[in-house]
């Protein structure tokens, strides 16, 4: 059976290398003898992908301080 940790990093890696992929195909549209952009346009694309990044970031992060959180530990006390 699949322990969490390895079902984690297959998909993890098979993910993560559809978006490099998919980044790839979307710097294919930087060829200006097939495409026409506007400033205002690249602005928009790389916006919403830092939005997005930001809150996948966020997700991971909270998910982490949850687990970090529930733990007690003798001389980590808070006061």
């Amino acid at each position: 059976m699949e322990s969490k940790s390895d079902k984690f990093h297959r998909l993890a890696e098979a993910r993560t290398n559809r978006i490099l992929d998919h980044i790839t195909s979307l710097s294919k549209l930087a060829n200006t003898a097939h495409y026409e952009f506007s400033q205002e346009d690249v602005r928009e694309i790389f916006g919403a992908i830092r939005k997005e990044l930001n809150s996948a970031n966020t997700v991971f992060e909270k998910a982490l301080e949850k687990t970090r959180k529930n733990r007690f530990r003798l001389g980590e006390s808070e006061g």
